[in-house]
C-alpha cells in the first residue's frame, strides 16, 4: 500500500502497543502511539501526498510498518516556507527479527530510489545498524551533534507525583474549557514552524487514543491560554505520552510548562495509568526542554542514532 491510510495507521498503532508492553525503550522515534496519532492529525491536509506506508503481516498480527516522508516543501500559516529535503523513514518492527528490519530498508531504497535518505535508529539497536551500515547508511555528524536535533527518549513512573503550583491569577484548563481558536493559538505561539490549524485538531479530536479531558492548558491571569499539553493515554499498556508540550514564549521561564506536566500526569494516574513518556532534543546544545523533563522526574531510558545516504 503507497498512499498513506487511516486504517493502516491504527494497525501500526496496535504493533507499538504490543512493542511497548515488552518495553517502551524498544520504540524507535516516532513510532510511539501518541507520535504516530499527532504526527498524523497535525500534518495529514497538507503532507499526505509526501506520504508512503508499507505494512507486513506475521502469524495474523502486523509484525512491522514503515513510513517514508517524502521530499517537499509548504507554505507555514504564517507565510514561511517548511521543508523536507530527504526520504525520511519513520519505522518499526517486533522486537527480534532482523529479516524484517532488512525487508523495511529494501523497501524504503525502493520508494526513495534516487533520494538523499535519512533514517533514525536507537542507538543499542546494533542489529538495525549493522543493516543499515552494510546499506550504504552513515552516522549523520551533523544531526548526532551535541547542537544537532536528535531527541532523546524519557521515562517516570506515576507512583508519586508533587502537587502541582502555578503563579498568582493563573490556572489550569483543559479542553472542555477552551476554544478550538485558543488551541490553535496557543500552539502556533508555541512552535513557529507548525502547520496546525483548527482542521487538523478536528482530525485529531476523532482520533484514538484523543481525550479532552487530557488536553491541558494554562491560562494567564489576562485569559490568555498561554501553555498547552495533549496526553496520548494507552489503557491496554498503562502508558502515557506527552506529545507536544509548549509554551508561548512570552510566558516562559516562570514554571508554567513544570506545573502543567505535573497536573497532567495526576490526571492519567486518576485514570489508573502508571508510566509516562517523553520525548525531548538530547544535544548539549539544548537544555531547556531536558532539564524541564528531568525536574518532573523523567530520566532517558534511550537516544536517537540518525544516518543519512
Amino acid at each position: 500500500m503507497d498512499r498513506f491510510d487511516l486504517g493502516a495507521l491504527r494497525q501500526m498503532q496496535e504493533l507499538s502497543q504490543r512493542v511497548c508492553a515488552i518495553g517502551p525503550d524498544l520504540l524507535n522515534a516516532e513510532a510511539t502511539v501518541g507520535e504516530l496519532a499527532w504526527n498524523w492529525g497535525k500534518d495529514c491536509d497538507t503532507l499526505q501526498p509526501y506520504w508512503r506506508q508499507r505494512l507486513w503481516g506475521e502469524a495474523g498480527n502486523i509484525a512491522a510498518w514503515a513510513w517514508v516522508v517524502l521530499p517537499y516543501g509548504v507554505e507555514k500559516p504564517d507565510g514561511g516556507l517548511r521543508k523536507n529535503e530527504v526520504a525520511k523513514l519513520i519505522w518499526q518492527t517486533y522486537p527480534g527479527r532482523p529479516n524484517l528490519i532488512d525487508a523495511v530498508f529494501d523497501w524504503f531504497e525502493d520508494v526513495a530510489q534516487g533520494l538523499d535518505k535519512s533514517v533514525i535508529l536507537q542507538t543499542a539497536d546494533d542489529v538495525a545498524r549493522r543493516i543499515a551500515e552494510q546499506r550504504g547508511f552513515a552516522f549523520d555528524e551533523e544531526d548526532g551533534a551535541e547542537d544537532g536535533y536528535w531527541t532523546q527518549f524519557n521515562m517516570r513512573s506515576l507512583d508519586d507525583i508533587e502537587t502541582p503550583e502555578l503563579p498568582d491569577g493563573f490556572r489550569f484548563l483543559t479542553a472542555e474549557d477552551v476554544t478550538r481558536r485558543e488551541i490553535v493559538d496557543v500552539h502556533q505561539a508555541s512552535w513557529n514552524s507548525s502547520i496546525f490549524t483548527e482542521t487538523s485538531l478536528r482530525r485529531l479530536e476523532s482520533m484514538w487514543p484523543y481525550r479532552k479531558e487530557l488536553h491541558v492548558f494554562v491560562q494567564a491571569p489576562s485569559g490568555l491560554v498561554v501553555a498547552s499539553a495533549i496526553i496520548w493515554f494507552d489503557e491496554f499498556c498503562l502508558v502515557a505520552e506527552f506529545e507536544p508540550v509548549g509554551t508561548h514564549p512570552d510566558y516562559r521561564r516562570i514554571g508554567l510548562g513544570r506545573a502543567l506536566q505535573l497536573y497532567g500526569m495526576q490526571k492519567v494516574k486518576a485514570l489508573g495509568g502508571e508510566t509516562m513518556l517523553v520525548a525531548c532534543l538530547g544535544g548539549a546544545a539544548h537544555p531547556a526542554a531536558r532539564n524541564l523533563y528531568t525536574s518532573v522526574g523523567f530520566r532517558e531510558i534511550g537516544r536517537d542514532y540518525p544516518m543519512k545516504k
